[in-house]
């Protein structure tokens, strides 16, 4: 949890001050009216749900490294972080420094220590309380969800659930690779729930709590529903319920499923490039420049889909750093083969995920570890301990 502590503070000034073309000041100019200009404007939704965000894992996690006056500690110092990185925008001609985004650094850093104050979501407790779960493929489960509810701002405005409806009623197109993206995903979705979900409970039970995620999604503010969602859920649905269900391997299937969608994805459609590209060793180069809440909301995306790739690797006894490096390979294979194919971008981000990703699960098996460690009785825990 240190570590993971460490690289969120890291990732969030990396994303900060990137590029770090630093200036200096003009004469007679001050650092304070620079911060406090515009302090009372309006922000785009965007940019503070982007703000917020980015605080989260920091307040988060910082739960679990001080450990006197906890809360306090992680305030101050996300307070302190959050003013040092506004003020060193100053110095960046490509940035906007606001006092007011502080404010919203300080709120996403609540809401993460909220979040770890929280037995429920605090995962040694959720742990230590739940043996029995696995909490990875929990995550990754719930970041889907996370994915389709971005911006997680609900409207009952009629002219928003109208909009909402409009690609689905009055445009509805049909893209194969959307389908694709959308049908392998709900089944992921489905042999998670298989793999945790209660003994008693049916399993048809996942098919009919989609109808609800709709439901949310049309009356979340900038989201809609398309003809593609509806066709690939009915798709998952159908190839579930009538295959692969019934199959032994059904977890072998969704993994080559899953790679082949990433693949599929990533490259469409196809269309060799005319003129060469380099390939971005920079990391987070396409987060860099896009808008805060469409990035939020493809981290959500890749974490379902690499953090699903694992877990299914895992499950085919596959040992977690084994795991990872086939998937560093494959997206760094898929990402090199976008050098060769236009309508994308060649980075290094994919992989770098991949191990953020390994990282956080390994974390999340190391407190499981622990947890049933503790429970074991001591007469157990001594018989290990002695050679044999």
């Amino acid at each position: 949890m240190k570590g993971i502590f460490y690289i969120s503070a890291l990732l969030i000034s990396y994303g900060s001050l990137y590029p770090f073309n630093f200036v200096a000041l003009a004469e007679n100019t001050e650092i304070l009216s620079e911060l406090m200009y515009g302090w009372n404007g309006r922000s785009h939704m965007g940019d503070i749900l982007g703000n917020v965000i980015l605080f989260i894992p920091y307040g988060y996690f910082g739960m679990f490294f001080f450990r006197r006056h906890t809360s306090a500690r992680v305030l101050i110092t996300a307070a302190a972080l959050a003013l040092i990185l506004q003020i060193l925008q100053v110095y960046l001609p490509s940035r906007d420094a606001n006092i007011r985004d502080v404010w919203w650094n300080m709120i996403g850093a609540s809401v993460g220590i909220a979040g770890a104050l929280i037995p429920f979501l605090r995962a040694d407790r959720f742990i230590a309380r739940h043996q029995q779960l696995e909490v990875f493929p929990l995550m990754v489960a719930v970041s889907w969800i996370g994915y389709r509810l971005m911006p997680f701002v609900p409207s009952i405005d009629w002219q928003q659930i109208k909009n909402s409806l409009k690609p689905l009623l009055l445009s509805p197109q049909l893209a194969f690779t959307n389908v694709l993206h959308d049908a392998v995903a709900w089944l992921v979705i489905a042999l998670i729930w298989q793999q945790l979900k209660p003994a008693h409970w049916p399993q048809h039970l996942i098919w009919l709590a989609i109808p609800a995620i709709f439901i949310l999604e049309i009356l979340i503010i900038h989201n809609s529903l398309s003809l593609s969602n509806v066709v690939g859920v009915m798709m998952a649905a159908a190839i579930w319920i009538l295959w692969l269900n019934r199959q032994p391997n059904r977890l072998q299937i969704g993994l080559l499923l899953l790679i082949s969608m990433l693949v599929i994805n990533a490259l469409q459609p196809f269309e060799f490039r005319s003129i060469s590209t380099s390939f971005h060793w920079i990391p987070f180069y396409g987060f860099l420049g896009g808008a805060m809440m469409l990035n939020t909301a493809v981290v959500f995306e890749k974490f379902f889909l690499f953090g699903a790739a694992l877990w299914l690797l895992q499950r085919q006894q596959v040992r977690l750093l084994h795991a990872t490096i086939v998937m560093v390979i494959i997206t760094f294979a898929i990402e090199a083969a976008q050098l060769v194919f236009d309508h994308h971008l060649a980075e290094v981000t994919d992989p770098i995920l991949v191990v953020l990703i390994a990282m956080l699960c390994n974390t999340l098996q190391r407190l499981r570890e622990q947890s049933l460690q503790i429970q074991e009785p001591p007469e157990q825990q001594r018989l290990k301990k002695k050679p044999t």
